[in-house]
């Protein structure tokens, strides 16, 4: 076989794959291109990060020691200094979070049709939180309870903002009476049902 011929089978062979990777656009959520940005989204960026941010907490927990003459907080923060030691866990965690949200996400027609980009979001905001950056936390979720509270990611972050009581007042949206159910009562947190249009949200 001539040296043409075989670069010729190998642009033929090639080609469909070309054809198929440039073909998952993020404007077009057509099931091909979904399937591929979940996948990419969960084991190229969010799996990274998740393990980056559990690195990060394992790493917090060894440095504060528990003061059982107090009561002890649900989260261990430990102090901004020892938060500041594990930062770049923190970072990369972030990182590959709005990475993810940026190259992966196919919000069209008023929903996301990937479902790990709202893994991502979650992972950016547990990820700032532990660094003690508790505006874009509280920004990130609130986001998240808006648009996905009728999601386990949703609630579990909507869950959290009622947990912190007055500090944080938390409007989650749901398409359905039922999503309105799922949602544990709190008095800083309003729940509306009801599917919004592009411009509501």
């Amino acid at each position: 076989m001539s040296r043409f011929c075989k670069y010729t089978v190998l642009f033929l062979l090639a080609l469909p794959l070309l054809a198929a990777v440039s073909g998952c656009s993020t404007s077009k959520a057509k099931w091909a291109n979904i399937q591929f940005h979940n996948i990419t989204a969960h084991y190229n960026v969010w799996w990274n990060g998740n393990e980056s941010l559990k690195e990060g907490v394992r790493d917090l927990n060894k440095k504060i020691n528990d003061d059982y003459t107090q009561i002890l907080p649900v989260y261990k923060l430990g102090t901004t200094a020892e938060a500041m030691s594990v930062k770049p866990k923190f970072d990369r965690a972030i990182e590959k979070g709005v990475k993810g949200i940026k190259k992966h996400s196919i919000f069209v027609h008023g929903k996301e049709h990937v479902p790990y980009i709202r893994k991502c979001y979650r992972l950016t905001a547990y990820g700032s939180f532990y660094e003690h950056d508790y505006v874009s936390a509280e920004n990130t979720c609130q986001m998240m309870a808006s648009q996905f509270a009728g999601t386990t990611e949703g609630r579990s972050l909507a869950d959290f903002l009622a947990a912190q009581g007055e500090k944080a007042q938390i409007t989650a949206c749901v398409a359905t009476e039922y999503g309105e159910t799922r949602i544990p009562p709190a008095e800083n947190l309003a729940v509306l049902a009801g599917r919004l249009t592009p411009a509501d949200m």
